[in-house]
């Protein structure tokens, strides 16, 4: 039924973004407490910022990074993530304190493992101290996601300062070679957050990268 009066969404030229919802044959919203953490059609940013840039790149980056965060709807879930020779999950549900989850660049890591470092696991699934335990949904605490993804409206503030504080990569680097950038693992990590914390849910992972991979995957 394509013809030029009748295209797909997607040809328009007018519509720079299109998105799909799939079903998840595996959560039934019916039944209580195995409904998707987020509504259908949710908004999730994941953002990911590599550190290895120089101080002229990184503040504008970061500032464009701020201005980004400012503009999404408030409804919408954001996460943060930033990698150097380590990659590094910030938990933002905690504002009272900093908190940072740490994977080494060099070393492969598989969804299970990312899960229990983040507590998101079998072994995690009790709420941490200071923490009040809010129940399961899709096996996974709900607890999960307010930790590592927030509505922009709740955590815009906590990001930006989060953003002021950030530094460029401190680990050393031998004359002649380049920054260690660990961006396939830090991929990784943020695809193993989201899939744990949001199963079933679309979601965009944003990579702010200055260069080339040089540490791990």
């Amino acid at each position: 039924m394509i013809s030029e009066t009748n295209l797909p969404t997607e040809l328009y030229p007018q519509y720079a973004t299109v998105q799909y919802t799939l079903s998840n044959p595996n959560v039934n919203p019916n039944i209580p407490g195995n409904a998707a953490p987020a509504p259908s059609g949710s908004l999730v940013f994941l953002f990911v910022l590599d550190t290895c840039m120089i101080e002229e790149e990184f503040g504008f980056v970061k500032s464009v990074l701020k201005r980004a965060i400012g503009l999404l709807p408030d409804n919408a879930l954001v996460g943060f993530v930033s990698f150097g020779t380590q990659a590094q999950v910030h938990e933002l549900g905690f504002s009272d304190m900093s908190k940072v989850y740490v994977f080494r660049g060099n070393k492969e890591i598989s969804k299970d493992q990312i899960m229990e470092q983040l507590g998101l696991g079998v072994s995690g699934r009790r709420a941490p101290v200071g923490y009040p335990q809010k129940g399961m949904q899709n096996g996974f605490p709900i607890l999960g996601v307010t930790r590592f993804l927030l509505p922009a409206s709740e955590c815009e503030y906590t990001l930006n300062f989060l953003l002021d504080e950030l530094q460029t990569d401190q680990w050393p680097v031998a004359p002649g070679n380049r920054a260690s950038r660990c961006t396939g693992v830090a991929l990784s990590v943020a695809s193993g957050l989201l899939g744990a914390c949001l199963p079933g849910i679309g979601a965009r992972i944003i990579a702010l990268v200055g260069g080339p991979c040089t540490e791990g995957l």
